[in-house]
């Protein structure tokens, strides 16, 4: 499999960004990738480049999610700026339920970083 995805550290944010659309495993692989202890509590994956998976491999995604060890009271942004990635992540949300974080679904940039620096969320 050909590796996809960049993760990048920026000071406190952890940025995953994908050069073509996903599939499935290409998710899973860049969730388990930036787990750890490296990971900021500011996260955001940039879906710009679209994607359109399964409510099956939501599932499967959002499994995977729970398994993979993050910050307490961590924020995930998702930048999703086209009609069916944007649906299908918003899908994802509701499937992954994990106290541990929060998750919201943006459609530009801008608005997701805007919302990882509100110190009113956490």
């Amino acid at each position: 499999m050909t590796k996809i995805f960049s993760i990048i550290q920026h000071e406190e944010i952890t940025e995953v960004c994908f050069s073509s659309p996903p599939e499935v495993n290409d998710l899973i692989a860049a969730a388990r990738e930036h787990a750890g202890p490296r990971m900021h509590r500011k996260r955001l994956w940039d879906m710009s480049c679209g994607y359109n998976v399964s409510t099956v491999e939501l599932n499967k995604i959002a499994q995977t999610g729970h398994n993979i060890e993050v910050p307490d009271n961590s924020r995930v942004a998702i930048v999703a700026p086209d009609d069916l990635s944007y649906g299908v992540t918003r899908i994802y949300s509701v499937l992954r339920k994990d106290s541990r974080s929060q998750h919201q679904v943006f459609r530009t940039r801008e608005d997701a970083l805007a919302w990882l620096d509100d110190p009113s969320g956490y």
